[in-house]
């Protein structure tokens, strides 16, 4: 089974701050999938995470909330 790593970032950009939501891969260290939104919900995860759970991924789901 592959296995990937999902991180949930918040940048800053020109047009604001934005959602950043990558998954990488843990053997290869690629990025396997990602979102990017205006705001942070369930869609943003989903939308980052159907994609990579159709190519087989299991994943951890880690969350910088700059603490």
């Amino acid at each position: 089974m592959k296995s990937g790593w999902a991180i949930l970032l918040l940048v800053f950009t020109y047009e604001g701050w934005l959602y950043l939501a990558v998954v990488l891969d843990l053997f290869s260290r690629r990025v396997v999938g990602w979102a990017m939104a205006a705001n942070q919900d369930e869609w943003l995860r989903r939308r980052c995470l159907v994609g990579v759970q159709e190519l087989g991924y299991s994943f951890i789901l880690i969350e910088d909330r700059n603490i």
